[in-house]
């Protein structure tokens, strides 16, 4: 609570400059309290972002008395305080060090806080930055991210990336999950269908070495794509394993090569062993059963494109410890399905080069997929080791 004394006097010198005479023999009036505490759910809210990852720290201009009763109250460490004299004495690479391990900075001027967001930027971290005032006008615009409220100044909005309709820190923790989730769904998507690509076009290009015919027409490909795409169509509702949303992701793309290379060669080692029983158990290895081969790899390559979204979804064993959103696993089982039923359905369609396929070829794409789930499993575990992620 801020206390101001008010007092008065019937007399007044009429002088512009100060005099201390008008301070002395004042009538005391009374007492105005100004009282802002923290909300309610702030300490629990500042507990769960430090969980998953965010520090918290208080730039304020108040003096630390009152500063410190707040931080207290919101559950925040305050061994330390360093204020604003204390700051202008520290040089750059000083503060640098300090930012580390002091969480709350009091009387300070806008400067200041634009100084030290500067510094912690430069410390490679990602600041963002909540401020509603006119000093919070330089810190906001400095930020990765500012953050202001819809009640606040205009220049404090005008500076800002964000605005906040509703006062509440639960605002920018679900903002903060969220986010997160997005990242994780947007990285699932490129590594799914750029290690499938990959490994599609190497296992073409290696068939159009050995095969005396065409390893699917055109239009095969074409219905394949679209299917898989289609099964990728619920992947924004994934949901994404708790440890990932534990700690903070930089947007960072530099494994993708590495990971396509890894993904897209082991999906291809599956399409190698199926066109080999393809040839030499089911017996499709003349330029007559050219028809049978083609069919034959478009029910296989959509079911085992399908099944990588499920494996490359998590870094986890998926179905066991990682559960797949309803949504994306509807939409790759149909996916699945629709890969079985559309050869029948299209066969008298001359253009689509589909006929039936004998029972036994269900019973090794089953066998496929078990060897297509183990080698996928241990690779994971192999590259996880390797580079410290998945994802």
């Amino acid at each position: 609570m801020q206390v101001i004394a008010l007092a008065g006097k019937t007399e007044y010198t009429g002088q512009n400059k100060f005099n201390t005479q008008d301070e002395k023999e004042l009538v005391l009036l009374g007492y105005i309290a100004f009282l802002d505490p923290p909300k309610k759910e702030v300490k629990t809210i500042l507990k769960k972002l430090k969980e998953v990852g965010v520090t918290t720290k208080i730039l304020t201009g108040d003096n630390p008395a009152a500063t410190k009763t707040i931080c207290l109250e919101g559950g925040l460490k305050t061994d330390e305080i360093l204020v604003g004299e204390d700051i202008e004495k520290l040089t750059d690479e000083e503060l640098s060090k300090k930012v580390e391990t002091v969480d709350v900075f009091a009387r300070l001027t806008p400067i200041q806080k634009e100084r030290i967001v500067l510094i912690l930027k430069k410390n490679r971290h990602v600041v963002g930055y909540i401020g509603d005032g006119v000093n919070d006008a330089p810190s906001l615009s400095e930020a990765d991210v500012g953050i202001s409220v819809n009640s606040a100044t205009d220049i404090a909005k005008e500076s800002s990336d964000i605005l906040l309709l509703e006062k509440s820190l639960k605002v920018i923790y679900d903002g903060v999950i969220e986010g997160r989730k997005v990242y994780g769904n947007i990285m699932k998507y490129m590594k799914m269908a750029l290690s499938a690509s990959f490994g599609d076009v190497f296992s073409v290009f290696l068939a159009s070495i050995c095969l005396p015919f065409l390893l699917m027409v055109p239009i095969q490909f074409l219905l394949q794509d679209l299917l898989y795409d289609l099964s990728q169509i619920a992947i924004p509702f994934d949901d994404v394993d708790e440890n990932f949303l534990a700690k903070p992701h930089k947007w960072d793309t530099s494994d993708l090569r590495t990971f396509i290379n890894v993904m897209g060669v082991a999906a291809s080692v599956i399409d190698l062993i199926a066109f080999v029983i393809f040839w030499f158990a089911l017996g499709f290895n003349s330029v007559n059963d050219q028809i049978l081969f083609q069919t034959a790899w478009f029910i296989e390559g959509v079911i085992s494109q399908t099944m990588i979204v499920h494996f490359i979804r998590t870094e986890k064993i998926p179905f066991i410890e990682s559960t797949v959103n309803k949504w994306l696993l509807l939409s790759t089982s149909l996916c699945i399905i629709a890969s079985m039923i559309l050869p029948p359905l299209l066969m008298n369609i001359k253009d689509f080069h589909f006929t039936t396929l004998p029972f036994a070829f269900y019973m090794y794409v089953i066998i496929l997929m078990i060897i297509y789930a183990v080698l996928t499993e241990i690779v994971k575990r192999i590259y996880i080791k390797k580079h410290h992620r998945w994802l």
